[in-house]
């Protein structure tokens, strides 16, 4: 997890206009795990930035972003619109098909996968990335 991810996670929290505690959590918890101080990170959006980014990332990283996404997603308890559409729209730029994110979102939950478990989903979504 780098800082621009962060910062794309931090997007996401944010698009519903309330940043919950438990996704504030999450985030800080991932930056932790990574090394990161969040508050010494500024969190700045740009369209460019950010597709410039999605379009030099590796596959695996193409992936943990994903799953990070619909976890932040889902921790909240409450699925909006905007929030959907934001991680389609990462999606495609990351190079998945339409179906990537309805497959996704049906096997990934709030909690951590085992990495077995998390091994076989990045394996099985590989078949929807666009070459």
């Amino acid at each position: 997890m780098d800082h621009q991810q962060l910062n794309i996670l931090f997007h996401l929290a944010s698009l519903d206009g309330n940043l919950d505690e438990s996704e504030l959590n999450f985030i800080k918890e991932l930056a932790n795990e990574s090394g990161i101080q969040l508050n010494s990170m500024e969190f700045t959006f740009s369209e460019e930035t950010e597709r410039q980014y999605l379009h030099n990332i590796t596959p695996d990283d193409k992936f943990e972003l994903v799953y990070y996404l619909i976890r932040l997603m889902k921790i909240d308890g409450k699925l909006h619109r905007n929030e959907v559409n934001y991680c389609a729209k990462i999606c495609s730029l990351l190079g998945y098909n339409q179906l990537a994110l309805l497959q996704l979102m049906l096997k990934i939950h709030t909690g951590e996968m085992s990495i077995p478990e998390k091994e076989a989903l990045k394996y099985d979504i590989q078949k929807y990335l666009n070459d």
